[in-house]
């Protein structure tokens, strides 16, 4: 009878050792699992994160674009040519110009100038506009006959400029480098329509 309950005893202690084993083997399977799923939720939340950085790169990237686009039907980047401008702009600056409505008298603009089939941007001063009557006298500068100062950006002498009313919706444009430029003296008034921009500093 006693041999029989240590056998029996023997037998629930094997059955219980196999039960804790098995049970530490699920234990173990279950947490191998947990690590797995939680390995595959970071990767997948890596994912997700470099997806939204993505969207949010791409969104900035429209939005500069946008921007840029809408500068640019506003603003026109050019590049100085020749000595026309000097000492104000020298050959080979860049300059910026600002597309716009109304022009004011010494405003320095960028016109298209047409010479036959070919077309050229001119950097030029506005020194009258429509309405005005422009003339020069023995190198003075005369608009609606008042006297115009120009020392502080002028080179050279203005040569003589009959006197003679600019129409309407135009302007009379000079260089500020007087004896080297080609301009309202040699092709008259300039639609304001030919106009690109004004430069802004």
């Amino acid at each position: 009878m006693k041999r029989k309950l240590q056998e029996k005893k023997k037998q629930w202690m094997e059955w219980l050792t196999g039960l804790f084993a098995r049970g530490k083997e699920l234990i173990k399977t279950v947490r191998e699992h947990m690590a797995e799923l939680s390995r595959e939720q970071e990767v997948e939340e890596r994912k997700i994160q470099a997806l939204k950085r993505m969207i949010r790169y791409a969104g900035e990237l429209l939005l500069v674009l946008f921007v840029f686009c809408a500068l640019m039907q506003h603003v026109w980047i050019g590049q100085v040519q020749g000595a026309s401008m000097r000492p104000t702009y020298q050959d080979g600056q860049f300059i910026l110009l600002l597309r716009g409505k109304e022009y004011n008298r010494g405003d320095v603009v960028g016109v298209e100038y047409s010479a036959g089939e070919e077309k050229t941007t001119l950097l030029k001063r506005i020194i009258a506009i429509g309405g005005d009557v422009v003339s020069c006298k023995y190198g003075q500068l005369y608009v609606n006959g008042q006297k115009i100062s120009e020392s502080d950006h002028t080179v050279g002498k203005t040569s003589d400029i009959p006197a003679q009313t600019v129409p309407d919706g135009s302007v009379y444009l000079l260089g500020d480098n007087r004896e080297h430029s080609m301009d309202s003296r040699s092709f008259g008034c300039m639609s304001c329509e030919d106009i690109i921009g004004k430069v802004v500093h």
